[in-house]
């Protein structure tokens, strides 16, 4: 199988479907609710996502690529290496998601939480934050270029090792505790 047809993904809701066989999803998918599906290893391009729910899903290794995703509800799901490339990401929720070794370029992510989430070694370079929410989310040796994160609480995220150009740190929110392992990336003794 090498690809789902619209009349496959508008309306539906599927249970325990393996996906892994397709090479790439390029129809929209629409008012729909999946629960335990695999969609690892597979391309979603030139389509748009909207008023979805995915549960208990598997996105690992899967490239996301100048795709729409909007309003839509991931829900301990796994990204394990997934790439977001090139997109915009609006009114949505990653609930207790798994989005460790995962990428971000270029997207565009607004309206959007991210709630007890581990972004271990996430890497997220050129993205663009408007009302986002990040609460209790595990972002320990991740990556952050170019991606000011301005307006955003941090302050009950775990930020071990982060690797971030200061600049991208201008006008959040941390903790005290997050302060003095930030002033460590500044290399400034506290005495």
């Amino acid at each position: 199988m090498n690809n789902i047809f619209k009349e496959d993904v508008l309306n539906v809701i599927k249970d325990s479907e393996d996906y892994s066989e397709i090479k790439n999803i390029c129809n929209d998918i629409e008012y729909s609710n999946f629960t335990r599906c695999i969609f690892a290893d597979i391309e979603f391009t030139n389509m748009n996502l909207n008023h979805v729910t995915f549960r208990n899903c598997d996105f690992s290794n899967t490239i996301f690529e100048k795709i729409g995703i909007h309003n839509v509800v991931f829900e301990n799901c796994k990204f394990v290496g997934a790439q977001f490339m090139m997109m915009p990401l609006n009114n949505g929720e990653f609930k207790d998601c798994l989005l460790s070794y995962s990428s971000f370029f270029e997207v565009k992510i607004k309206n959007v939480s991210f709630r007890n989430c581990k972004m271990i070694l996430a890497r997220l370079n050129m993205v663009k934050f408007k009302s986002v929410n990040l609460e209790n989310c595990d972002l320990s040796q991740t990556e952050i270029f170019n991606s000011s994160l301005k307006n955003i609480d941090l302050s009950s995220c775990n930020l071990d090792n982060l690797n971030i150009d200061i600049k991208d740190l201008s006008g959040s929110k941390l903790s005290s505790l997050q302060m003095l392992q930030i002033a460590s990336l500044l290399d400034i003794e506290i005495v």
